[in-house]
């Protein structure tokens, strides 16, 4: 394929983004996804940019595991803190 995407028409790209899902799924699975996405609908971007890290090295991994970990345990915390003074 040497048109870029933007390129492509509306047609085009289902019919190349169906033979992705087919190729990397398999029929059945590729059908699942599909289904998966009209039954609960996401945001793509706020989902790319979470999972991003998936395509990381492994200190970028590990360093947004540490800024996740402290987060949650910082709410853990002010949480504790909001129970005991109530």
């Amino acid at each position: 394929m040497t048109e870029t995407l933007t390129e492509l028409t509306d047609s085009e790209i289902k019919t190349f983004g169906f033979r992705a899902l087919v190729d990397a799924f398999g029929d059945v699975n590729a059908e699942r996804f599909i289904v998966l996405t009209l039954r609960e609908p996401m945001d793509y971007t706020k989902w790319r940019e979470r999972n991003m890290y998936l395509d990381g090295d492994l200190h970028a991994l590990a360093e947004r595991a540490r800024r996740t970990g402290a987060k949650f345990e910082a709410t853990r915390q002010k949480r504790k803190l909001a129970s005991a003074m109530a």
